[in-house]
C-alpha cells in the first residue's frame, strides 16, 4: 500500500468523529447553560417577591390603610411578577406588651389584583408591641422542575411555589 491510500483511509475514518465528539460534548453544555438560566429567572422571581413582600409590610408598618393601599406598594414594586397568580396573605397581633405576645388576626388572604378592591383595615392594631406580616407565594413554572428540591422525584415539567413572609413591629 502506498501512503496516499493509508492517509486516505484514516481521513474517513476521522470524518464522523468530530460529530460524534460535538454531541457527547454539545448536549450536557447546552444542557447546563439552560439549567443556568432557569436558576437564574428563579432566584430573580423570588428576590423580586421577597423584595416586594418587604417594602409593602414596611409601608404598613408605618401607614394605617388598608390591604388595598398595602396590595398596591406590592404590586408597584414587583416587576415582572403577575399580579393575578401572586397570592397574599396579610395577618398582625394586636394587644401585645413587651412580655407577651398579642393575639394572631389573619386579615385577608387573596390575590394581588383582588387585593387592591379590599378595604379591611391593615395593620389590624396600632399599638406599639403590636406586629403585622405580610407574606405572598408566587408560582414559578420550569421545564427543570425535577432538579427542585421540594417538586418531588421525576417530575419533568412542573411548578414550584416560591414563598416569602416578613414580619414588622407597628410604628
Amino acid at each position: 500500500m502506498t501512503r496516499r491510500r493509508v492517509r486516505a483511509r484514516s481521513r474517513r475514518r476521522v470524518r464522523g468523529s468530530q460529530m460524534i465528539e460535538f454531541l457527547l460534548v454539545g448536549i450536557p453544555v447546552l444542557f447546563a447553560i439552560l439549567a443556568i438560566v432557569q436558576v437564574s429567572l428563579g432566584m430573580f422571581t423570588y428576590n423580586t417577591l421577597a423584595s416586594a413582600v418587604d417594602v409593602g409590610t414596611r409601608y404598613a408598618s408605618i401607614h394605617t390603610g388598608t390591604v388595598g393601599t398595602v396590595a398596591q406598594q406590592i404590586v408597584n414594586n414587583s416587576p415582572g411578577l403577575v399580579p393575578t397568580k401572586l397570592t397574599l396573605t396579610f395577618s398582625g397581633t394586636t394587644g401585645g406588651t413587651s412580655t407577651t405576645a398579642g393575639t394572631l388576626t389573619t386579615v385577608a388572604t387573596c390575590t394581588a389584583s383582588a387585593c387592591l378592591a379590599n378595604a379591611a383595615a391593615f395593620p389590624p392594631g396600632s399599638a406599639f408591641y403590636d406586629t403585622l406580616t405580610v407574606s405572598g407565594t408566587y408560582p414559578f413554572a420550569t421545564p427543570f422542575a425535577m432538579f427542585w428540591p421540594t417538586v418531588g422525584p421525576m417530575k419533568l415539567a412542573g411548578t414550584v411555589n416560591l414563598g416569602a413572609a416578613t414580619t414588622q413591629l407597628v410604628q
